[in-house]
């Protein structure tokens, strides 16, 4: 077996523009150990502190339901814009980018006692919408996908 192939896509949040009211995206990571979000912001016309995201943090929750009422915050995949100084806080939200954007990885290990559900929560900044897109790739999966239904994706080929 090829490692990647015992893969899972989720699309968590759709390309579109945020706005400064904070929203979020859950998905369901049943049988997976591992999971890696990846979070783009577009570029924006100008680099600066206007054009920062809010909030960006990532949640967990058992709950059945994956109501985001039921989450609670993993303290390392909690950003601030402010100095990284406390434990609430775990990595700094980048400034707007002109040229390419930004890119955040988070790397998650789901072995227990990780919880089911995994949220992204989002906020643009004070004066201006975001445009975002976000995907997770569920790993090292207890059964394979063989479609792409299970796979998570439109089309899968496997070559």
């Amino acid at each position: 077996m090829i490692p990647i192939q015992n893969t899972v896509i989720k699309n968590v949040v759709d390309p579109g523009s945020i706005a400064t009211t904070t929203s979020s995206a859950a998905f369901d990571c049943l049988n997976a150990r591992h999971a890696t979000i990846l979070y783009r912001v577009a570029p924006v016309t100008a680099a600066t502190s206007t054009a920062q995201m809010a909030t960006l943090e990532i949640l967990e929750s058992d709950g059945t339901s994956a109501a985001i009422s039921n989450a609670s915050l993993i303290a390392a995949f909690t950003g601030t814009t402010a100095t990284v100084t406390t434990s609430t806080a775990q990595f700094l939200i980048s400034a707007g980018n002109s040229g390419t954007g930004l890119l955040y990885k988070f790397d998650i290990n789901m072995l227990p006692p990780r919880k089911r559900f995994l949220y992204v929560r989002q906020a643009a900044g004070s004066t201006n919408d975001r445009v975002v897109s976000s995907v997770a790739i569920l790993s090292r999966l207890n059964d394979t996908p063989v479609n792409a239904s299970e796979a998570g994706v439109s089309v899968l080929q496997i070559g």
